[in-house]
């Protein structure tokens, strides 16, 4: 974890997943005041319709605020928003899923 004044913290994740061809580079969860952003790249599909639930290690889950993508092709850059963590975790777990067109989260 590395302080970066205040009550900002950013934790640096630098994975690759992958999972039928496609691939997910996890770059960063930044816990702000106000929300928790979780930044990737998804790589190799065209869904729009990703999603992720992001829990720490009591299996408490950070309700989905909103999220952002830009790019285009094969690589895109997404900014997932969750609300922000109480307390600093000790670990963090990010599950990926697909999403329905009609679906609330």
């Amino acid at each position: 974890m590395e302080r970066k004044g205040g009550s900002l913290a950013s934790y640096a994740i630098s994975q690759t997943r992958k999972w039928n061809n496609i691939e997910v580079n996890y770059e960063a969860v930044t816990s702000f005041p106000t929300a928790t952003e979780l930044k990737l790249q998804l790589r190799n599909t065209d869904s729009v319709f990703w999603a992720f639930q992001v829990y720490d290690e009591q299996n408490r889950v950070l309700e989905p605020l909103n999220s952002h993508g830009q790019g285009a092709g094969e690589e895109r850059e997404y900014k997932y928003y969750f609300e922000p963590l109480a307390s600093t975790p000790q670990l963090l777990t990010i599950k990926p899923y697909l999403s329905s067109a009609d679906s609330t989260t």
